[in-house]
């Protein structure tokens, strides 16, 4: 029963979400949104969908992929190639990912609001 049910809870948990759909009240103060976000968050994390799990899968294959010929080359290599390398790649997320969005990762660009 234990192994039935953690295997198929997020088609229970859609059943149970729809039946409060159909007999909600129209008059309350929240729209269809919350229902809609409930069977969103169902869909992501339960089973038998586990939509987060495959999405972050693919994510994970993805940049196994891509980054298999780097790291292959990289374990073989000197260890001061290593350290370059760990230092570069700090940089490049710091400058190409993390300056557009405003945020910093170095200490001597915060903001801390002394003034």
């Amino acid at each position: 029963m234990i192994e039935h049910l953690r295997k198929w809870i997020g088609l229970y948990l859609i059943g149970l979400l729809s039946l409060a759909i159909i007999f909600d009240d129209p008059n309350d103060d929240y729209g269809i949104g919350v229902w809609i976000f409930a069977i969103i968050l169902v869909v992501f994390m339960t089973p038998p969908f586990s939509l987060k799990d495959r999405i972050a899968g693919l994510i994970f294959d993805f940049y196994q992929w891509l980054f298999q010929i780097p790291l292959g080359w990289l374990q073989r290599a000197p260890r001061w190639i290593q350290i370059i390398f760990c230092l570069s790649m700090i940089v490049l997320v710091e400058e190409l990912i993390f300056a557009p969005l405003g945020y910093t990762m170095y200490p001597w660009r915060y903001d801390w609001g002394l003034q």
